[in-house]
């Protein structure tokens, strides 16, 4: 009789290769449903110190590396994260309760995009990494965020800056980058003021800033960087639910580079 492959029992392995849509077509490289050999996935738990140590022994080579939590926020497990990788080039912390997180040119030298969610307030956090491109950032709201100071001063190449609920108590912001195309600072309520050196900006998200009292400085030209030919590139500056100073106004409407777009919205979010 004809043999029936679907009927087959399964004897071992996963039931699907990956979740979501089967295509017949070469999956893009940004698709990391799939087995190999530099990519991890750890999910928080009573063994999870011990499984983050052991990253350079299982897998020394890892290039995309995401711890997280898929059972709720334990602040019982509070691990860190201090470890050496040097082919590490994307890293996503998601709900877990850190007590440390130290990453630097001599550790981590090559992470080009970082995601922390629910990086506790009180966490240590060392963010000092010159080949960071992509950074994003939600629900945090230290007492001292001084860290970010550092990381914005060393990401020279940064491309893209996303946050929600980036309550950081600073007076500034300074983003300076040839690279620097996107800000979202959606919820940024403690911000007061932001310096920004970016030829190439696409695009300036303040939604719901509530404190932009300071001032916003759009500089042509900065001591560390020689600026790119051509004219700087024009950017639109989303102010919708913001408040800002007059100051702030000022710039929005004189700036010959800014089109900017805000409108009272029942949505305060």
């Amino acid at each position: 009789s004809e043999y029936n492959v679907a009927a087959a029992p399964i004897t071992g392995g996963p039931k699907f290769c990956y979740s979501g849509p089967h295509t017949i077509k070469p999956l893009p490289e940004s698709d990391q449903r799939r087995i190999s050999s530099d990519i991890l996935v750890i999910n928080s738990g009573p063994n999870c110190q011990s499984e983050i140590d052991n990253i350079p022994n299982i897998m020394p080579d890892v290039r995309v590396l995401t711890i997280r939590n898929t059972t709720g926020y334990d602040e019982s497990i509070q691990p860190t994260l201090n470890l050496s990788l040097p082919k590490l080039k994307t890293l996503k912390l998601i709900d877990v309760c850190f007590s440390t997180v130290n990453l630097n040119k001599e550790m981590t030298p090559s992470i080009e995009e970082l995601f922390m969610q629910n990086i506790p307030d009180e966490c240590y956090v060392t963010v000092k990494l010159p080949k960071l491109k992509d950074f994003s950032m939600h629900y945090y709201s230290p007492d001292d965020g001084g860290w970010v100071h550092d990381m914005l001063a060393n990401a020279t190449k940064l491309e893209r800056f996303e946050s929600y609920k980036f309550r950081v108590y600073t007076s500034e912001l300074r983003f300076a980058s040839n690279d620097l195309r996107y800000i979202r600072l959606h919820r940024a309520e403690c911000l007061e003021s932001l310096s920004i050196y970016a030829p190439k900006l696409e695009y300036l998200n303040l939604q719901a800033c509530y404190g932009m009292q300071g001032h916003l400085s759009i500089l042509e030209t900065h001591p560390n960087f020689t600026r790119p030919p051509g004219n700087p590139s024009s950017f639109v500056v989303d102010v919708t639910n913001a408040i800002i100073s007059t100051s702030i106004l000022h710039t929005l409407q004189s700036n010959s580079r800014i089109t900017y777009e805000g409108y009272e919205s029942d949505d305060d979010y």
